[in-house]
Protein backbone atom coordinates (compact mmCIF):
# COMPACT_ATOMS: atom_id res chain seq x y z
CA UNK A 1 0.00 0.00 0.00
CA UNK A 2 2.89 2.15 1.14
CA UNK A 3 4.54 1.90 -2.74
CA UNK A 4 1.42 2.62 -4.18
CA UNK A 5 1.26 6.22 -2.25
CA UNK A 6 4.91 7.00 -2.78
CA UNK A 7 3.64 6.51 -6.24
CA UNK A 8 0.42 8.46 -5.66
CA UNK A 9 2.77 11.31 -4.74
CA UNK A 10 4.97 11.59 -6.97
CA UNK A 11 1.93 11.94 -9.32
CA UNK A 12 0.40 14.67 -7.16
CA UNK A 13 4.19 16.48 -6.83
CA UNK A 14 3.45 16.47 -10.82
CA UNK A 15 0.07 17.87 -10.85
CA UNK A 16 -0.32 20.21 -8.14
CA UNK A 17 3.69 21.72 -8.52
CA UNK A 18 4.89 20.74 -5.69
CA UNK A 19 2.68 22.50 -3.26
CA UNK A 20 1.80 19.63 -1.20
CA UNK A 21 4.76 17.96 -0.81
CA UNK A 22 6.91 20.93 -0.82
CA UNK A 23 9.66 20.63 2.45
CA UNK A 24 7.71 17.33 4.05
CA UNK A 25 9.21 14.38 4.90
CA UNK A 26 5.95 11.27 4.42
CA UNK A 27 6.23 9.66 7.92
CA UNK A 28 3.79 6.58 7.06
CA UNK A 29 0.32 5.98 4.59
CA UNK A 30 -1.76 7.29 7.27
CA UNK A 31 0.49 10.82 7.08
CA UNK A 32 0.30 10.68 3.91
CA UNK A 33 -3.53 10.71 3.64
CA UNK A 34 -3.92 12.98 6.25
CA UNK A 35 -1.75 15.63 4.12
CA UNK A 36 -3.61 15.24 1.23
CA UNK A 37 -7.03 15.83 2.90
CA UNK A 38 -5.40 19.05 4.52
CA UNK A 39 -3.83 19.71 1.03
CA UNK A 40 -7.44 19.80 -0.10
CA UNK A 41 -9.14 21.45 2.14
CA UNK A 42 -6.88 24.33 2.25
CA UNK A 43 -7.27 24.65 -1.70
CA UNK A 44 -10.74 25.03 -1.83
CA UNK A 45 -11.17 26.59 1.70
CA UNK A 46 -8.08 29.18 1.79
CA UNK A 47 -6.49 29.37 -1.38
CA UNK A 48 -8.00 32.12 -3.71
CA UNK A 49 -8.33 31.27 -7.53
CA UNK A 50 -7.61 33.86 -10.24
CA UNK A 51 -10.58 32.60 -12.08
CA UNK A 52 -13.01 33.08 -9.41
CA UNK A 53 -12.07 36.66 -9.35
CA UNK A 54 -9.70 36.64 -6.04
CA UNK A 55 -12.42 34.23 -4.17
CA UNK A 56 -12.01 30.72 -3.16
CA UNK A 57 -14.60 27.39 -4.45
CA UNK A 58 -15.86 27.49 -1.04
CA UNK A 59 -16.58 31.17 -1.29
CA UNK A 60 -15.30 32.38 1.92
CA UNK A 61 -16.94 36.00 2.92
CA UNK A 62 -14.04 39.06 3.21
CA UNK A 63 -13.72 39.70 6.62
CA UNK A 64 -13.47 43.24 8.38
CA UNK A 65 -11.27 44.06 10.78
CA UNK A 66 -14.23 44.33 13.57
CA UNK A 67 -12.80 47.10 15.74
CA UNK A 68 -9.48 49.50 16.14
CA UNK A 69 -8.32 47.21 18.73
CA UNK A 70 -8.36 43.86 16.38
CA UNK A 71 -5.17 42.22 15.17
CA UNK A 72 -4.37 40.13 12.46
CA UNK A 73 -3.73 36.47 13.61
CA UNK A 74 -1.59 34.15 11.12
CA UNK A 75 -3.77 30.47 11.24
CA UNK A 76 -1.07 27.89 10.04
CA UNK A 77 -2.49 25.11 7.48
CA UNK A 78 -0.33 21.74 6.05
CA UNK A 79 2.21 21.31 8.31
CA UNK A 80 2.85 25.43 9.08
CA UNK A 81 3.42 25.74 4.70
CA UNK A 82 0.81 27.89 4.06
CA UNK A 83 -1.00 30.13 6.40
CA UNK A 84 -4.32 31.82 6.65
CA UNK A 85 -4.52 35.46 8.20
CA UNK A 86 -8.16 36.80 10.22
CA UNK A 87 -9.10 39.20 12.29
CA UNK A 88 -9.04 38.47 16.00
CA UNK A 89 -11.16 41.00 18.17
CA UNK A 90 -8.68 42.03 21.05
CA UNK A 91 -9.80 40.39 24.98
Amino acid sequence: MISFLIGFLAFLNAFFGSRCSLGLEILNDAHLRRLIRDYISYYHADRIHDSLEKDTPAMRPVSSKPGPAARLVSLPGIGGLHHRYDWQQAA
